[in-house]
């Protein structure tokens, strides 16, 4: 069974037995027409104060809801990713939801259309390569849909809204505690569809000392060019200046340039050795600008997401001064 997660980060890693513990999954859902954009996050926090819970994130507005349950209303499939938080249900095909929380009640069903999943191998079964495999990790991150269409309609309070035609994206992490500080940014709402981006640079504990890290990927036409730490990968440039973030990266082939503009609004719960006890801000519409060149020069890509996720936490951009 061990062999057999790994194999599939998207299932459920933990056990309800684990002590000082969280895995959370993140949805993103963006309407076809922009109007709304919601965050869906189920996790379950394995701390002294043990519970499951769903945190909404309202894009227009930065309103957030942070909605416990009991931690034995949490269920997982152990053969595929499927999880149930009351009558709150999640897999890689859809979610369904009946939440009501301070600011936002919800019900209703979306299915999850055209998923693009990572193409996982033994030496790579998920977005962190080889890193997957280490078991003394802080923090575990994967992708569990690069890119999908949306299908259905939610009911939040007492609004009809069709995410029909829309665009989304579905991720997770897992482990004791986020990294003390990083830049995470997602967006999948350029004009060509079936293109998406996902940044994440970290400082990651390491044998007593630390590293910065990084993951990236960009779809487009069907192929990921990935940048990351474990596969020789480096960002080049990482700076911020006046709300806007500006990332340089390099590979074997490629150069991918990218400049995140937005404020971040949205104030929601992470992870500190398994307790949801940490505050941290996240956008979901910031705008990301993707410039792909070969290192022949040829330009291969040049465009805008909108729509897009950010999070700053800490100042992770002194070690690239």
């Amino acid at each position: 069974m061990i062999l057999f997660k790994s194999r599939h980060p998207s299932v459920f890693q933990g056990n309800l037995k684990k002590k000082r513990y969280f895995e959370g999954w993140y949805f993103k859902l963006v309407s076809a027409d922009g109007e709304k954009i919601l965050s869906i996050i189920p996790g379950i926090s394995l701390s002294s104060e043990q519970h499951s819970f769903v945190q909404v994130i309202e894009g227009k507005t930065g309103i957030t809801d942070y909605i416990p349950f009991h931690v034995n209303a949490f269920k997982s499939s152990e053969k595929k990713f499927e999880i149930q938080i009351g009558d709150n249900q999640f897999s890689a095909e859809s979610l369904s939801l009946n939440l009501s929380g301070e600011h936002f009640k919800i019900h209703g069903k979306i299915l999850f259309k055209e998923s693009v999943t990572w193409e996982s191998t033994l030496l790579s079964p998920g977005i962190m390569g080889w890193y997957s495999w280490v078991p003394f990790m802080e923090c575990y991150h994967d992708a569990i849909s690069l890119d999908h269409t949306l299908e259905g309609t939610l009911n939040i309070n007492d609004n009809s809204i069709d995410f029909s035609s829309g665009r989304g994206y579905t991720e997770k992490d897992w482990g004791r505690s986020f990294p003390e500080c990083w830049v995470w940014a997602q967006g999948n709402c350029f004009n060509t569809p079936g293109t998406s981006f996902m940044f994440s640079v970290a400082k990651i504990p390491w044998l007593g000392k630390y590293f910065i890290g990084h993951l990236c990927f960009f779809l487009h036409q069907g192929k990921v060019y990935k940048f990351m730490t474990w596969n020789n990968s480096k960002v080049s440039s990482l700076r911020h200046e006046n709300d806007q973030t500006f990332i340089s990266l390099s590979g074997k082939e490629y150069f991918l340039d990218a400049i995140i503009s937005g404020s971040i609004s949205g104030k929601i719960k992470a992870p500190v050795l398994g307790a949801m006890e940490r505050y941290i801000k996240e956008s979901v519409d910031a705008t990301i600008r993707i410039k792909l060149t070969s290192k022949e020069g040829k330009e291969i890509f040049n465009g805008i997401s909108v729509h897009a996720g950010l999070e700053i936490v800490g100042n992770v951009f002194q070690y690239f001064s």
